[in-house]
């Protein structure tokens, strides 16, 4: 998912879902989840609920306040360029011990100082680099967060959309098999068959029943979860876009420069190298430039005392603690190193695995788009032959069985390839622009970043 322009989505936030839903104040202020209100609206695409995840989830909330904090640290870096002003003052007495000074005597000093930093040999330069490159791993957290939640989303979405196809074929095999019903009670009645053929159709007709109700049971859940996710509440939730499922799968050409984690590992490497060389610099002095103006007030003689110099600091020993430091720095770097290679390899696997289930999801789905049809051709052939009293109304119902059966493997293939989909354009961070959220109107960029 290419998040190099991030911010679109925070402004699809503010703006973008107020006009698909034609909302004023959507998440202008913080969710509430001591009593969840929901949006009510009539119909919602992926797409849409995938942005109103990202306006709803504290946890995006959360990471873009981590952004804010990461600039408050750079700006505290580079504060130590400027001028370092301050106030003193001071008020004291003693008892005089000499013959011509009073018993009793007092003294009040004030004045100001300024301290002003000239050079440190790269201890400021590689904090401030430091601090910019931490800032950056926490937009590319902010990146990994958002992909956590449109994957999250997107899969919740998608088990709606499956648990209502299983639930309305379980329905049409119970529409077929009270057909069958009908003929095997009118044959018992007439006595051309046992009850014993009508009885079995009504135990098909009630075990597909309960798996008509296990699907709508699963389907609420996905509801209800959906809802938490989004914020949203509707009744009708649009076909999955063909984008998903036509996307290029590369697993051996993945560009894991355009990915957030990779992104994000690399920039904690390379803050790693800016602590080797602040540490290093511990060996080197710091110039600074101390001035001061002081007023000592005092009863016989008060006088203003005025002070400019150059300050030297030159650390001659530390106990060892710089090449502890550096040798704790070197030791991070190297473990940043090692997550770069972690990360990719974490990429790959899942981009293959989630390449290797929609082929295998593909193979399944034209296998049974094949058994659909011989099932169907067989109920047709079957239902002619028990007209001509050559099968039994138990032959109907077992038919009526396997293309029940194998309507729900070409739908779960069908599914299980738009699960891969998703997984796949997560894994390489691209899930966003296949679903288009990056759109031409979204290119706000993100307040304070």
């Amino acid at each position: 998912m290419r998040f190099f322009c991030f911010g679109r989505l925070v402004f699809a936030i503010s703006v973008g879902v107020c006009e698909l839903f034609s909302l004023s104040a959507i998440a202008a202020e913080p969710v509430s989840y001591d009593a969840p209100k929901f949006i009510d609206v009539e119909r919602i695409t992926l797409r849409d609920s995938v942005i109103q995840a990202f306006a709803h989830d504290p946890s995006i909330a959360q990471m873009i306040s981590q952004v804010g904090i990461g600039q408050a640290l750079i700006d505290e870096a580079e504060s130590a360029w400027q001028p370092q002003i301050g106030l003193q003052s001071g008020f004291g007495g003693a008892k005089g011990r000499l013959p011509n000074e009073d018993d009793n005597y007092t003294d009040k000093t004030y004045g100001v100082t300024l301290t002003q930093l000239v050079y440190d040999f790269g201890k400021t330069r590689n904090n401030i680099l430091q601090q910019k490159n931490i800032k950056q791993s926490y937009i590319y957290a902010l990146q990994q967060t958002m992909s956590d939640v449109a994957r999250k989303t997107a899969k919740t979405y998608l088990l709606i959309k499956r648990y209502g196809a299983l639930r309305g074929a379980a329905e049409a095999g119970v529409r077929s098999l009270r057909t069958v019903e009908r003929i095997a009670r009118v044959c018992a009645s007439s006595g051309l068959s046992s009850s014993s053929d009508y009885l079995q159709a009504q135990s098909r007709i009630a075990s597909m029943q309960s798996q008509v109700e296990q699907f709508y049971t699963q389907r609420e859940t996905a509801v209800a979860q959906l809802e938490v996710l989004t914020g949203v509440r509707t009744s009708t939730y649009s076909v999955p876009p063909l984008g998903l499922n036509e996307q290029t799968m590369q697993v051996a050409a993945i560009d894991f420069s355009a990915i957030a984690a990779v992104k994000k590992a690399m920039v904690e490497s390379d803050a790693a190298s800016k602590v080797i060389e602040k540490n290093k610099a511990g060996y080197l002095p710091t110039i600074k430039l101390e001035a001061g103006r002081t007023r000592y007030q005092n009863k016989n003689d008060p006088y203003w005392d005025n002070q400019i110099y150059l300050n030297l600091d030159v650390p001659l020993y530390t106990g060892g603690a710089v090449s502890a430091r550096v040798a704790q720095a070197v030791g991070a770097k190297e473990s940043a190193e090692q997550s770069i290679n972690k990360v990719k390899f974490d990429v790959m696997t899942n981009a293959s695995t989630a390449y290797s289930n929609y082929k295998g999801s593909q193979s399944n789905r034209v296998v049974s788009i094949r058994q659909v049809d011989i099932a169907k051709k067989a109920r047709g052939v079957y239902l002619d032959e028990y007209k001509l009293s050559r099968r039994s109304v138990n032959d109907l119902i077992t038919v009526e069985q396997d293309l029940y059966q194998s309507h729900l493997a070409l739908l779960s293939a069908e599914f299980d390839g738009w699960d891969a989909a998703v997984d796949y354009a997560s894994a390489v961070d691209g899930l966003a622009d296949v679903l288009g959220i990056h759109t031409a109107e979204e290119t706000e960029s993100l307040p304070g970043i």
